[in-house]
C-alpha cells in the first residue's frame, strides 16, 4: 500500500510531538518531523526547520519531495507565545510572534499546496487555539496571531471548495502541554500585579 505522507511542524514538544508519536506508529503513515529542536521520536524523519526563516521552509519542503514526491497530510502545529500587555511588548517581540504564528504557517502552506494541486488531494490542518476566537490579556499578540490563523483557514477553505483538498482548523483549550512554561515573557509586564495573578491561574 502507498503510504499516506503526513507532515507535522512543531514536533519537539506538545501537541506536535504526541501527534508525531501517535502516528508513526501507523503503518500506512510516513511521517516527517519539522522542528528547530529534534524530538528523537522512533519511525519518523526529523528535517531542523525555522518556520521565521523562508529559505529553512523551501529546503524542508524541497527535500521532502525530492524523496516521496507528495504530500498527502499538512499539520501546522507550531507555534510560539509571548506574554505582555500590548502597550509594553517590545517590537521586536511582536514580530517574532507573528513571524512564527502566522506568517511561517502561511509560507509553509503556500509552498505545499502545489503539490497537493498536482495531485489532486490533500489535507491542511491549521491548529489555532481559543485564543483566536476568544482574546486573551497580556497574550493579546498571541491572539492576534491566532485571529489571524482563524480567517487565514476559513479563506483558505472556501478558496480550495472547488478542489480535493481539505481545510481543518483546530481549536484546543488549555492543556498541560508546558507550552506556557515556554511562553515569552516581558519582564515589564512582569511587574503589574494584576498581570501576575491572571498568570498564577494559566496552567503550565
Amino acid at each position: 500500500m502507498d503510504k499516506k505522507v503526513i507532515v507535522i511542524t512543531g514536533v519537539s514538544s506538545g501537541f506536535g510531538k504526541v501527534s508525531a508519536e501517535y502516528l508513526s506508529k501507523k503503518n500506512n503513515y510516513k511521517i516527517y518531523g519539522l522542528s528547530r529542536r529534534n524530538p528523537e521520536i522512533s519511525n519518523i524523519s526529523f528535517i531542523s526547520m525555522d518556520l521565521s526563516n523562508t529559505e529553512s521552509i523551501q529546503k524542508a519542503v524541497d527535500e521532502i519531495i525530492a524523496k516521496e514526491q507528495k504530500i498527502d497530510v499538512l499539520i501546522n502545529n507550531a507555534g510560539i507565545g509571548i506574554s505582555g500587555a500590548l502597550e509594553k511588548a517590545p517590537i521586536e517581540m511582536i514580530r517574532k510572534q507573528l513571524e512564527v504564528n502566522f506568517f511561517g504557517l502561511v509560507q509553509l502552506t503556500q509552498k505545499v499546496l502545489p503539490f497537493m494541486r498536482r495531485q489532486n488531494s490533500g489535507k491542511v490542518l491549521n491548529v489555532s487555539s481559543i485564543g483566536g476566537i476568544v482574546a486573551l490579556p497580556y497574550q493579546g499578540y498571541y491572539s492576534t496571531a491566532k485571529f489571524a490563523v482563524e480567517a487565514f483557514s476559513k479563506v483558505l477553505r472556501m478558496e480550495l471548495s472547488h478542489s480535493n483538498i481539505q481545510v481543518v482548523l483546530i481549536n484546543p483549550g488549555d492543556f498541560k502541554t508546558g507550552f506556557t512554561a515556554g511562553r515569552i515573557f516581558d519582564t515589564e509586564t512582569e511587574k503589574d500585579e494584576f498581570y501576575r495573578e491572571s498568570f498564577s491561574r494559566v496552567k503550565a
